[in-house]
Order: structure tokens, then sequence, then C-alpha cells
């Protein structure tokens, strides 16, 4: 895997270096299932290298009951639940080619610690946010998702690929995960009182920004431009903008 040079418009330089600057950190590792358990240091090392959080943070990789990851702020602890890993290799596994269920899985993971992890830096730095925490969660772990995606695919393109749609299309792929995740039967009707968005919901947001990122990208427009009105469609663009300027403005804003 080629290392990953992150520019100035990337997270690792979003918040201020702390002495020492601090980590999530491998905590408890449970067996997923009788083979053992995942090795997922490496989605820790590429998380480490994009962001800089204010505390040492731990990330527990557990079973919990049921599909779940949380970040409980006062013992600065990020959960992962397995039964969440299953759940997305659940929502990938019928995709065609060995490849695309790897970036799908991969991407499906990525987004939800990067999602948790803008938790983390909410509570940690007391980022200003109105509204729903979990809509501006959700906001951050695209912005980060996309960064990430964006760099390893820039990288494959210098060294490897003389085609750039076929970059756009891994980018759209490494999404997939995450996209077929939110397509998962909501779990009850009491998500009604949920604090996050309808899975639905949150699958036509990251579609939307997906698109609005790079209008460009052939595979991102099909998939808006077929799942999206034509009002909401014209407004993407805008909306990755605007999380674009909070990232910019609010989040990249030195905290006292």
């Amino acid at each position: 895997m080629h290392k990953i040079q992150i520019t100035l418009t990337c997270l690792a330089l979003l918040l201020p270096t702390q002495a020492g600057a601090e980590k999530l950190y491998l905590g408890r590792n449970d067996p997923i299932n009788k083979n053992g358990s995942l090795n997922n240091q490496p989605l820790l090392d590429r998380a480490n290298s994009m962001v800089t959080l204010k505390y040492p943070t731990r990330v527990d990789f557990v079973k919990c009951g049921h599909p779940n990851a949380y970040y409980i702020p006062n013992d600065r602890i990020l959960v992962f639940c397995h039964e969440l890993t299953k759940l997305i290799y659940d929502q990938v596994k019928n995709l065609k080619t060995e490849e695309e269920k790897g970036w799908a899985f991969g991407g499906g993971r990525y987004f939800i610690l990067f999602h948790e992890i803008s938790h983390a830096m909410i509570h940690q730095y007391e980022i200003p946010i109105s509204g729903r925490e979990e809509d501006v969660a959700d906001q951050l772990s695209f912005w980060m998702m996309y960064q990430y995606a964006r760099a390893v695919e820039s990288a494959e393109i210098t060294d490897q690929r003389s085609n750039e749609s076929i970059a756009k299309q891994d980018i759209f792929n490494r999404f997939r995960g995450a996209m077929l995740l939110m397509l998962a039967p909501e779990i009850s009707t009491s998500s009604y009182a949920d604090e996050h968005a309808f899975n639905a919901q949150r699958f036509a947001n990251l579609n939307c920004w997906l698109y609005g990122a790079d209008p460009s990208n052939a595979a991102s427009l099909a998939l808006a431009a077929s799942t999206l009105p034509t009002g909401r469609l014209k407004k993407c663009n805008a909306e990755w903008q605007k999380i674009d300027n909070f990232v910019s403005r609010v989040v990249n804003k030195s905290p006292d």
C-alpha cells in the first residue's frame, strides 16, 4: 500500500497537534468468530494518519448483542461492535467481484470509524454545532472518507494508472459499503425518536454529497440521478461546499 501524503486540506492538519500527538489506540480486540480476531490495527493506523485527537482514545472491537458503534465521552472509549462489522459484510457480500467487495467492506468500516471519531472530535475539542450531533458526525465522516479515498486514488494514478475515470469509479466503490449499510432495514418504529436520521435519509445524503463533491464522477452521477429528486440533485454541490466550509472555518479553527 502506498504511503498516503495528505495535503493541506486533509484532516491531519484540521486540529493543532498537542504535545505528543494523541492517538487512537487498540484496546480490546475480541474474537469475531471461531477463526479469531480481525487485524484492526491497520484501520486505526490509517485513521491516526489523518486525525489528531486532544486525548488518547481507546478503541474496542467487541460483541455487543446488536449492530452498533458508539463513543463514550467520559471514558474516551470508542466501541465498534462485531455485529456491525458482520452487517457491513452481509450488505456487500453479493457485489460482483472480490475487489468490489473488499473496497465496499473496508469503506463501510472506515465510514463508521470516522463517524465515531467525529463524535470524539466534537466532544474533545468542544466544536460548536447547531442541530443534531449525529448529522454533523455524518458530514465530518463523509469529508474524512472522501479525502482518504481521493488521496489513495491520486497515489494510484501517479504510480500505476493513466485512466482517471477508473480512479473515479474506485472512489465511488469505496463509498458503496457505507451506502449499502444505510439500505439495511430500520430496527424498529422507535427510530422515529432516534437521534440518527433514518437510514434512507442517510443514504440519500451520502449519495448527494458524493455527487456534489465531484459532479464529473460518472458513477456518482448515475446513482444520484436515478435516486434523488431533481430539486435535491441541483443542491448537492452547494451542500458539499457547506460541509467543506464548515471543516475549514469551524473544525480547523484552533481551540483555546
